[in-house]
C-alpha cells in the first residue's frame, strides 16, 4: 500500500533489487528452512561439533553459489559487502542533509561478516520510525485478490451482481469482529500476534489484547462481540503460561455465572503456541489454555492448535497455521455458521 497525504492507495507498484542476504537467511535461519546441517552433511563437513564451524562454512558456500547462479542467468543481485558500502555512503549524505535517518539495524546489517563494515557499530543506535509518503506491506493483499476474483467470476449473472453491489456498500460496523489475545515473556508472542492482526485486518475488524492488561469487562466485551478469538502464547519455565497471564487464567477458571463460562461458551477459538523443544514440556501452555476453554464449553476449535518450535522452523509453522485458517475462511467457513 502507498500512503501519501492521508490517502492510502492499494496495490501500489514497487521497484527494488534483490540482496543475497535475504536468500541466505531463508535457507539457513533456524526459524526458516534451517538447512545448515543438511547442506553441511551433503558437503562432507563435520557436523558433530559446533567448533568445526560448519555453519559458517555453509553460509559462505551458499552465498557464493547464489551469486554465481544469478550471474549465470544474467539476473541482477547485490552482495552484502557492496550493499553496505553503498548504504553507508547514502546514510552519511542523508544525515548531513537533514540530520536524522530512521532505520532498523537488524534489517540493514548482514548475517555474515557484519563487523567488516563501519555500519556495524556506527548504526547500532539507529531509531526506527516511519515517515510518509511511504510504501507499506499490504496484509490484505490476498484479500484484495479474492475480492477481484469474486467481482469477475460471475459478472454476467444479475443475481450475483446484486449481491456484489450490496457487499460493496457494507459499512465498517457490518464487518465481523474477531479478537486476538497474546501472552508473552520476551516479546515473541506479541510479534506474531501483530502479524496475525495485520493479515486478518483485511477481512475482519480485529481487537488486539495483551493479557498483562487484563480487565474482566474489556476482555468479556471483546470476546462476546467476536465471531471467534485466537490466543497466541509462549510457554514459561518448565511448562507454565507466562506470569502475565495469571489474571486471564484466573478469569477462565472462574465458574460464576456471567463470567468466562458464559462469555466463551460455544465461541469458536484457535490457539498458537510458541515454545522450545529443548524443554521437556514443549508448548505446554497450549494444553493449559485448551483444557480450560473446553471445560468452559468453548468451541469449536478453528484448527488443531499450532505448536511453533523456536528450534525448528518457528516462523514457517506459524504461517502454515495462518494459511490453513485463511483457507478455511475462504472455503466453507463452517465454524462461523
Amino acid at each position: 500500500d502507498f500512503s501519501i497525504g492521508g490517502l492510502l492507495f492499494t496495490a501500489a507498484p514497487f521497484n527494488g533489487w534483490y540482496s543475497v542476504t535475504e536468500i541466505i537467511r531463508n535457507y539457513t535461519d533456524e526459524g526458516r528452512y534451517n538447512l545448515c546441517k543438511p547442506v553441511a552433511e551433503k558437503m562432507g563437513y563435520d557436523t558433530l561439533s559446533n567448533a568445526s564451524l560448519y555453519k559458517d562454512q555453509v553460509v559462505v558456500d551458499l552465498t557464493k553459489a547464489i551469486l554465481y547462479s544469478f550471474r549465470r542467468q544474467g539476473t541482477a543481485i547485490v552482495d552484502h559487502h557492496t550493499l553496505l558500502e553503498q548504504f553507508f555512503v547514502w546514510y552519511n549524505k542523508e544525515k548531513q542533509k537533514r540530520g536524522y535517518v530512521p532505520g532498523n539495524w537488524k534489517w540493514i546489517i548482514p548475517p555474515i561478516a557484519a563487523h567488516l563494515t563501519p555500519s556495524y557499530l556506527q548504526l547500532n543506535k539507529m531509531t526506527e520510525y516511519t515517515l510518509t509518503p511511504a510504501l507499506f506491506y499490504a496484509p490484505g493483499g490476498s484479500v484484495y485478490y479474492q475480492e477481484y476474483l469474486a467481482k469477475t467470476k460471475n459478472i454476467d449473472e444479475p443475481e450475483d451482481q446484486e449481491k456484489q453491489q450490496e457487499s460493496e456498500f457494507k459499512t465498517k460496523d457490518e464487518i465481523a469482529q474477531i479478537t486476538v489475545i497474546y501472552a508473552t515473556t520476551a516479546g515473541t508472542s506479541k510479534k506474531y500476534a501483530r502479524h496475525l492482526v495485520e493479515t486478518l485486518s483485511g477481512i475482519f475488524k480485529v481487537a488486539l489484547l495483551n493479557v498483562e492488561d487484563f480487565e474482566d469487562e474489556t476482555f468479556s466485551n471483546a470476546i462476546e462481540k467476536s465471531v471467534f478469538f485466537i490466543l497466541v502464547s509462549s510457554t514459561y519455565g518448565a511448562g507454565s503460561a507466562p506470569p502475565s497471564a495469571a489474571k486471564f487464567l484466573a478469569w477462565l477458571r472462574n465458574n460464576k455465572a456471567g463470567n468466562s463460562a458464559v462469555v466463551v461458551e460455544k465461541k469458536p477459538y484457535g490457539i498458537i503456541g510458541l515454545g522450545d523443544s529443548s524443554y521437556p514440556r514443549f508448548c505446554a501452555a497450549v494444553d493449559i489454555y485448551e483444557t480450560l476453554l473446553l471445560d468452559r464449553g468453548a468451541g469449536p476449535c478453528l484448527l488443531p492448535s499450532a505448536k511453533c518450535n523456536a528450534k525448528l522452523n518457528e516462523e514457517i509453522s506459524f504461517w502454515d497455521w495462518v494459511d490453513d485458517l485463511l483457507s478455511e475462511l475462504s472455503g466453507s467457513g463452517s465454524f462461523l455458521k
